[in-house]
């Protein structure tokens, strides 16, 4: 299991690194992601794809709320 202190020190994650974080797969991280009409934002850098920490934080925290 990924604690916090193991958790990258940075601000925005590849996709495969977000799939990591969240514990699962890339395709289904990119089911999740905007560009598939998701709830998890993303931008680009020039061709990278990356996911801001607090889009991961946030998307967490509203599946914690729904399910509770």
């Amino acid at each position: 299991m990924t604690t916090r202190e193991t958790i990258p020190d940075q601000l925005a994650f590849s996709d495969a690194q977000a799939a990591a974080l969240l514990g699962v797969s890339c395709p289904t991280l990119r089911k999740l992601l905007d560009i598939d009409g998701g709830s998890i934002r993303s931008f680009r850098v020039g061709k990278r794809l990356l996911i801001a920490r607090t889009e991961l934080e946030d998307f967490v925290s509203r599946q914690v709320a729904a399910a509770s």
